[in-house]
């Protein structure tokens, strides 16, 4: 959040607050339909087809479930032809039955699923297998230090493996350096996000990104908007 005053705020400071005073289903409805706008603005200018991921904190998802059909709508209407995936953690998929049906509706409507900074959650691998999920996200966590340490190399080429023989697609959360992103590439990590590639962006900064960016065979970037 670009504060005149106070300059930029990080979500992890004014999320929980949206959430305490009840404004966090408004604002993550005024960020999905900005979101999905600026992207279809950006794939028309740029004869692109790239996509957008919403990352839901755990009372506007519970929340959009209670409200769904509204929600539900609202998604569809903003979304047209655009590829939206929708984040969530580990911890929302153990929380009651009807999470399972609220993702199978997602998922019907052409929206992907991906599980967010996997790992730290502790759910079990059935979890994994009974809900219909699309992708993993590595905790940046696991990343950070998979260059010299073993241990966290190997558990990174476990969970990379593990989605695979599921049918899983995987993201690498905070991708900081070269080193980093190569080694991912050779463990068959299919995608990755961080600092490496580029730092968050307003639109305009990104579609000047992505013309500069755009080379065939290069690192799939996903940008954060």
């Amino acid at each position: 959040w670009p504060h005149p005053q106070l300059g930029e705020i990080s979500p992890a400071r004014f999320i929980p607050l949206a959430e305490d005073v009840g404004l966090i289903s408004r604002l993550g409805q005024i960020a999905m339909d900005t979101a999905l706008a600026d992207i279809k603005a950006l794939n028309r200018r740029c004869q692109t087809d790239i996509g957008v991921s919403l990352n839901k904190s755990y009372r506007e998802f519970f929340g959009a479930i209670e409200d769904d059909e509204r929600w539900l709508q609202n998604l569809a209407k903003a979304q047209g032809n655009t590829q939206v995936i929708i984040e969530i953690t580990e911890s929302m998929l153990m929380e009651d039955d009807s999470v399972y049906s609220y993702l199978a509706q997602l998922r019907q409507s052409g929206i992907k699923i991906a599980i967010d900074d996997f790992g730290t959650g502790y759910s079990s691998l059935s979890y994994l297998r009974r809900f219909p999920v699309d992708w993993l996200k590595i905790d940046r966590s696991f990343v950070s230090d998979i260059v010299l340490n073993e241990e966290d190399l190997s558990l990174v080429e476990s969970i990379i493996a593990m989605a695979h023989k599921l049918k899983l697609k995987v993201v690498a959360e905070g991708v900081e350096t070269e080193q980093q992103w190569l080694l991912l590439k050779q463990l068959g990590c299919d995608m990755a996000q961080g600092f490496y590639f580029a730092r968050p962006m307003p639109i305009d900064k990104l579609e000047a990104y992505m013309q500069g960016h755009a080379q065939p065979g290069g690192p799939q970037i996903e940008p954060a908007l």
